[in-house]
């Protein structure tokens, strides 16, 4: 998790640690594009990326294993570098950003209401993550490309 200090007009600073959830709803627009995935990440830090929306890519699975990513689609998988990896790939895109946020210690954090915004440069683009003053992820923009809603947060279960 990232520890961010966050000044607001006139209060003392906080701290904020952005939650990356095991699972969770993403709905992503590119332009005039519209994608509907579930976002699952496991303990390893394994990324699963599975798409309902569009129709002509549901079912498509992309996973991320550290350098690569497995896409799996109509019972064909391919591996892939990450640095081959098209640049405006929604599933590579939206996990980078998360994992930056999450890990990088060169984001900057500042309060805007009652949401923190998250801004950092992930290796897909700059980004701006903004969570709840809890650190519940709210929606990510990925350099005024996309733009990613996220809903039906599972978190971690606590041991």
């Amino acid at each position: 998790m990232l520890s961010c200090t966050v000044t607001g007009c006139g209060k003392s600073d906080a701290q904020v640690k952005p939650e990356i959830p095991n699972l969770c709803t993403a709905q992503v627009t590119d332009g005039e594009k519209s994608y509907s995935a579930d976002l699952c990440r496991d303990e390893s830090g394994v990324w699963t990326v599975k798409f309902s929306q569009p129709e002509t890519i549901c079912d498509m699975t992309v996973k991320t294993f550290g350098e690569s990513y497995a896409i799996e689609f109509s019972g064909l998988t391919q591996q892939i570098e990450r640095g081959k990896m098209p640049v405006g790939s929604v599933a590579a895109s939206v996990t980078e950003c998360l994992d930056h946020a999450a890990n990088s210690s060169s984001v900057k954090c500042e309060k805007d209401g009652e949401e923190i915004m998250i801004r950092g440069e992930a290796p897909c683009g700059e980004y701006i993550l903004r969570t709840d003053s809890g650190g519940k992820l709210i929606s990510l923009s990925i350099d005024n490309r996309l733009s990613v809603e996220f809903s039906d947060i599972q978190m971690p279960k606590s041991e």
